[in-house]
């Protein structure tokens, strides 16, 4: 049995402990992006974790944004160029998803391609081409469907 309690558990660490043994490798812990004590079910990284479930979900505020945010872009360029910073957000706003929408990555590869026709040049703008409005077309649909979640097994 640990020495350190949480509710009906006990670790043999805590939080402060935890991080103190992280801290070499440089990987930045934001309170606000996590718990300040161990949860089965918690919110960390942007996903909800379900620890005895073995699942990780998108929380429905951040399926919502993230839906939003598709939506917005299909809105804003279906017929007017963008700049590569407008298809950078959506691009890692998605890249984030697949975490837990697995299937989904096949619809990124014309959002790569998109953002590498620009050569890194932050000011002309392109339209987008129909296959990548097509794909966030896809992806706007899935986002529109709530409970998605992925397995946490191997």
């Amino acid at each position: 049995m640990g020495t350190f309690r949480d509710g009906d558990f006990f670790y043999d660490y805590d939080c402060a402990e935890m991080l103190c043994c992280i801290q070499p490798l440089g990987v930045p812990w934001h309170k606000e992006k996590g718990d300040d004590h161990f949860l089965f079910v918690t919110t960390f990284i942007g996903l909800c974790w379900d620890i005895p479930a073995k699942l990780v979900s998108l929380p429905e505020e951040k399926r919502l944004k993230f839906r939003e945010h598709v939506r917005h872009f299909l809105d804003d360029f279906q017929c007017c160029p963008c700049h590569l910073l407008d298809v950078e957000k959506i691009h890692g706003s998605l890249c984030h998803v697949t975490f837990v929408y697995m299937d989904r990555r096949s619809r990124l590869p014309s959002l790569s391609n998109f953002v590498s026709s620009f050569h890194n040049n932050e000011v002309i703008s392109r339209h987008p081409p129909h296959s990548m409005m097509t794909d966030l077309t896809w992806w706007f649909q899935k986002l529109n469907v709530a409970g998605i979640s992925r397995a946490l097994c191997p």
